[in-house]
């Protein structure tokens, strides 16, 4: 069900994401899927995440209501308990922020580019979820900015999402990076009018101009690799899909 980042990380900091494996979703969700937008059974994507954060240890789980914006809010322990039978409505954010320690912060992603980062002097974490309007509307800079850390003590680690490879957009999309992403544009073998756009490395270009040294690309596409979900992948066989949550936490 889970996947630690392959990086070097300090004692008790949580950085991963979930796979398609290990849940009780069935059919063209199965097994693993997180999100509860997707049409699956909610009774089987609330067990997914109870099953979860039992295995992994925290104490409870900030989830969002993702609208692919750049609003990122400070994430705060629920009154309702530490396993509340009705899950607390979920805020419509991108991005949250926290120091608590046991609180998990979680993005939902199919294709779109999870970014965890994390403080190196402060107990401060971050999760954000950034597609191609969430880069364009500077959700990282934002994110970071309501941290309030200084960029250069923060690491990031981006995590699963579709590479360069797979990701033909046109210039509806494209347009929006040309200019001050030139390098992360290729052109497409057959069309004049797409590009393939590199979303984790316009990430990394993002968080590098604004200070953050200490990127981490996990390298895994969730298009090409069958242990992810992918929307893209999914959208072209005709059907919906699931979505993994890419989670950071301090458990201490």
């Amino acid at each position: 069900m889970w996947v630690s980042a392959e990086i070097p990380l300090p004692a008790g900091l949580l950085v991963g994401c979930t796979v398609t494996t290990g849940g009780v979703s069935s059919g063209i969700y199965a097994e693993s899927n997180m999100a509860l937008h997707v049409g699956d059974n909610a009774s089987a994507v609330n067990e997914n995440r109870r099953i979860l954060q039992q295995r992994l240890g925290y104490t409870q789980v900030q989830w969002l209501e993702q609208v692919h914006g750049n609003h990122c809010i400070e994430a705060r322990f629920a009154d309702a308990g530490e396993l509340p039978e009705v899950p607390v409505v979920a805020p419509e954010a991108d991005a949250s922020w926290t120091t608590e320690t046991g609180l998990a912060l979680a993005v939902l992603t199919a294709d779109c580019v999870p970014v965890l980062l994390w403080s190196e002097q402060t107990r401060a974490i971050a999760a954000v979820h950034a597609g191609w309007r969430g880069l364009q509307q500077k959700v990282l800079q934002l994110s970071m900015a309501a941290v309030g850390e200084p960029p250069s003590q923060l690491c990031a680690w981006i995590g699963p999402c579709i590479s360069a490879g797979h990701y033909e957009v046109g210039e509806d999309v494209w347009g929006h990076f040309k200019a001050d992403y030139p390098a992360c544009l290729f052109p497409h073998p057959e069309q004049d009018g797409k590009r393939l756009l590199d979303l984790p490395a316009v990430a990394q270009a993002q968080l590098n101009r604004a200070g953050v040294t200490r990127v981490y690309q996990s390298n895994w596409c969730s298009f090409a690799d069958p242990r992810f979900y992918s929307y893209r992948r999914s959208f072209l066989r005709g059907g919906e899909t699931g979505r993994m949550a890419s989670i950071i936490a301090r458990l201490n």
